[in-house]
């Protein structure tokens, strides 16, 4: 869209943000009440050959939309800052954005995941403790299926549509970011990009996407995503880039964000290769 008034162009729900001092999940939700639409919707088709087409593509079809719960269920959860995010580099600024809390029962962080249209979709809990080899430092409080959103795109969408994305592995990495003065961040909730996450990132017409893996990631699961992002994109003018840690001497199992606002900003100046 095109605001002659005042030169601005751009996307349009990024517009509505930017006009209105609001935010991308605000902005949705007064669409869906304005237009009387569910959260999700799909046309019903035609099968052909009498269904038998379906049942061979059945595997590679779009996934179900994940489960939308009520945001009341967070009351059970106490606002209360994390000193041990604080000391790992998630500022209280950031905890407060993406709304982190506490579990009393289960003595974990609570880290509420959001659908891309800013819809409770489930709980992750993070152990308020060092964990043994044997014990889960991660497990969902509520059911989630982390693959078919990105962690931070409704927190930063306004900040990435037609920028620089930038894919990281955790919800941790995209607060840190956050905290740093990074609002391109995104987290996969994982190792492996999504059909749905790939979509995601496609409809921001980003001017590149950027793989940020952790230390130690398999390369050939970075070379996997870069093939699954570039056959998204191949028709679109999106660059594709990846940080590959082997080049470098950072500890092992740390994320680009864990090592802090200098070690980010230098590998994303200097360290991130492209694909071709």
């Amino acid at each position: 869209m095109n605001d002659f008034s005042d030169s601005y162009s751009g996307e349009f729900f990024k517009f509505i943000i930017k006009a209105k001092n609001t935010d991308f999940r605000s902005v949705i939700r007064f669409v869906k009440n304005e237009l009387d639409i569910d959260d999700y919707g799909f046309a019903k088709r035609i099968s052909v050959f009498g269904g038998a087409f379906d049942k061979l593509t059945k595997r590679r079809s779009a996934s179900c939309p994940p489960q939308i719960y009520d945001s009341s269920i967070l009351n059970g959860y106490p606002q209360i800052f994390s000193k041990r995010f604080l000391d790992d580099n998630i500022s209280l600024s950031a905890q407060n954005e993406f709304d982190i809390r506490f579990d009393p029962e289960s003595q974990r962080i609570v880290i509420p995941i959001y659908s891309s249209a800013g819809e409770l979709i489930g709980v992750k809990g993070r152990a308020d403790w060092e964990v043994e080899d044997n014990e889960p430092k991660y497990l969902y409080l509520v059911p989630c299926r982390c693959s078919e959103t990105l962690y931070g795109f409704a927190h930063n969408y306004s900040h990435m549509v037609n920028s620089t994305i930038y894919i990281c592995e955790s919800e941790k990495a995209v607060m840190q970011a956050w905290g740093y003065g990074y609002f391109t961040f995104v987290g996969l909730g994982g190792n492996r990009v999504s059909s749905q996450q790939c979509k995601l990132m496609v409809e921001l017409l980003p001017k590149q996407i950027v793989l940020l893996p952790d230390v130690g990631l398999d390369p050939e699961i970075t070379a996997m995503n870069v093939r699954k992002l570039q056959g998204y994109t191949r028709l679109l003018d999106i660059e594709i880039g990846y940080w590959d840690w082997r080049k470098h001497s950072d500890p092992d199992k740390v994320s680009p964000t864990d090592m802090g606002v200098d070690r980010l900003e230098q590998i994303i100046k200097y360290e991130i290769e492209w694909g071709e």
